[in-house]
């Protein structure tokens, strides 16, 4: 993603094969109520995917949370279209801060799973009656431009969001409600999450809640031979709509078993929403904190001692898994209720040691995939210094080349809980979207594919805390968390030479971290010394190639060539995973469709 102004309006046009195409862009700069315009033309036309939108960058915070943006007319292919309705301004992932108007989007709706207006819907018109998709299917082919007209009001009018306490306790219908577990393996191939999809590898047994009680779920998983369900790549237990009737409820967990054996949980689980609407205790989540549970972290003794990966995943990384079983007691009257906030007394590590890992995936299906730590060479990072991180194919099961597709690469380095460390003592700091990537830190790198060293740009790669979750990250090219480091943005190595057939590895020095105990950081005597290059005879100074790739060269190209608005900016396309969990871009498959939604 490029890096927009705050206010800026901008189009999210995906196609079909959620892949980056040349096109040119304009955007607008929202300045207060009043009309605007924005639009594309791609070079060739496209076939379009199911997420479309316009959003404005920060808008909840620059417009307001109650700013209403109406779309007046939409141009596809030079002509006028009939809309399909009236649009809804919504917040990205429901709380923002970036605001959304959805032009063509399957996966949403203005309203919640009961019929009821969402908190953050906002129309001229009648809410509810308002569509996400203002234009056809038929639409969706043959799709080379499109101009959308839009009129801004109530620019500047905000309402303070109500607190979870000011909610009142609905009755529970007679049938009661639902309580399941949702999860993925570690491949994504085995899955299930109450979105009325067949999952036909699970077994779904669920629990009727009809109010204070002890219930126990469980699943159980039946997968193909050659695709074993293997570990937990994210599981929580939930009750549907718990938020509804039972709004300061505790899920307090009796008893998890795996494959039949009572598992030992390694902290303390806690109860939260991910939407406000249904319970979840969260057993391995690793994208979220509970120092920022939404919709609030409570446990039946108000403990801020708590965890969202309470579950040992890495102790299950290998094991085939074939059944999974939650005993939970539902606590609904004079419970606790707090959101936990980290504070200035909590004890931080800064002395380490921590494990840095490698996360990759070419998103491709069941090919080069790794996110979770415990796979392939890790490295015990004791403060400054140099390391190595490495995957190979039978780390991962790979049996042929990663062939990397566009737009859904992630490759990075993450340090467990270095992020936290770091910002304890300054060197790691909120910039002014709170996003923790302002750093003292630097870092150099060196990749090699199967020994052989690729092009790489170290002033291309984006530090710091990046998911909020206690890691510090050196992102290279991740399509997915918003760093602007994906294929056809601003990735850190070539992307077209990441074809590992046996093995890639990524060797580092990171210096001015301010924890730990600090060592040599001279990359290039480290990669001398261990034979990864030859050792100069002379001593030139040294420059990093900076890395292009054919989809880079697409992006400047559209970017030279687009033309001005009024706003004075322009840009090229945008990934559409970047504008939020609704539409996740990549071959990655179904099961990191779901996980996107699932971690937020």
């Amino acid at each position: 993603m490029r890096a927009y102004a705050d206010g800026t309006a901008y189009l999210t046009i995906n196609n079909s094969d959620w892949a980056d195409f040349e096109a040119t862009y304009t955007t607008a700069e929202i300045t207060g109520d009043g009309t605007y315009t924005v639009s594309m033309e791609a070079k060739e036309a496209q076939n379009l995917a199911q997420f479309n939108a316009l959003q404005v960058k920060n808008g909840e915070n620059v417009m307001g949370n109650k700013s209403i943006v109406t779309v007046d007319e939409i141009k596809i292919n030079g002509e006028k279209i009939e809309m399909a309705g009236y649009s809804y301004t919504c917040a990205v992932d429901g709380k923002g801060p970036d605001t959304r108007v959805n032009l063509y989007n399957e996966w949403n709706k203005p309203t919640d799973d009961s019929g009821n207006v969402a908190a953050d819907t906002r129309c001229t018109q009648d809410a509810a009656k308002a569509t996400a998709m203002l234009w056809g299917t038929d639409k969706l082919q043959g799709f080379k431009s499109v101009e959308v007209t839009f009129t801004v009001s109530d620019f500047g009018k905000n309402e303070a969001a109500p607190t979870v306490k000011e909610k009142v306790a609905e009755p529970l219908p007679a049938e009661g409600t639902p309580a399941y577990i949702t999860f993925s393996d570690t491949a994504w191939a085995n899955q299930w999450w109450n979105d009325g999809k067949e999952y036909p590898t699970v077994t779904m047994n669920k629990a009727t809640v009809t109010g204070e009680g002890e219930y126990t779920v469980s699943a159980e998983i039946k997968a193909a031979a050659d695709a074993p369900a293997k570990g937990f790549a994210f599981i929580d237990v939930e009750v549907f709509e718990g938020e509804k009737y039972f709004p300061y409820g505790v899920m307090d967990i009796k008893s998890v078993k795996v494959n039949g054996e009572e598992v030992t949980l390694t902290g303390k689980p806690y109860t939260s929403s991910d939407d406000g609407v249904t319970t979840r205790v969260n057993l391995y989540n690793e994208w979220v904190n509970a120092a920022d549970a939404n919709f609030g972290g409570r446990t039946l003794d108000g403990s801020s001692d708590v965890t969202p990966t309470a579950l040992d995943a890495k102790a299950y990384a290998e094991k085939d898994i074939t059944s999974v079983e939650v005993t939970f007691n539902l606590v609904a009257e004079g419970t606790p209720f707090g959101s936990y906030v980290e504070t200035a007394a909590e004890e931080v590590d800064t002395t380490g040691p921590w494990t840095a890992f490698m996360m990759f995936s070419d998103g491709k299906e069941q090919s080069w995939q790794n996110f979770n730590p415990g796979v392939g060479q890790e490295a015990t990072v004791t403060g400054d210094g140099v390391y190595e991180v490495a995957i190979k194919a039978e780390d991962v099961g790979a049996t042929t080349k990663a062939e990397p597709q566009q737009g859904a690469l992630v490759f990075l380095v993450d340090i467990q809980e270095m992020g936290k460390a770091m910002k304890s003592v300054g060197t790691l700091r909120p910039d002014d979207t709170d996003a923790l990537k302002v750093t003292d830190a630097k870092v150099r790198f060196a990749v090699f594919v199967d020994g052989t060293k690729i092009t790489t740009n170290s002033d291309n790669l984006v530090l710091g805390d990046i998911e909020g979750n206690g890691r510090f990250r050196i992102d290279i090219s991740n399509a997915y968390d918003g760093s602007g480091t994906g294929i056809g943005e601003n990735p850190a190595c070539d992307t077209n030479a990441l074809t590992p057939e046996k093995e890639v590895r990524v060797v580092f020095s990171i210096s001015g971290t301010g924890v730990g105990t600090a060592g040599d950081t001279d990359l290039e005597k480290y990669l001398e010394e261990k034979g990864y290059v030859e050792k100069a005879t002379e001593a030139p100074a040294t420059t990093e190639a900076p890395a292009t790739t054919e989809a880079q060269a697409v992006t400047e190209k559209a970017t030279e060539t687009a033309t001005t608005e009024k706003s004075g900016l322009s840009t090229g396309a945008i990934v559409g995973i970047a504008g939020g969990g609704v539409a996740v871009v990549g071959a990655a498959v179904a099961g990191i469709l779901v996980s996107k939604k699932k971690k937020k």
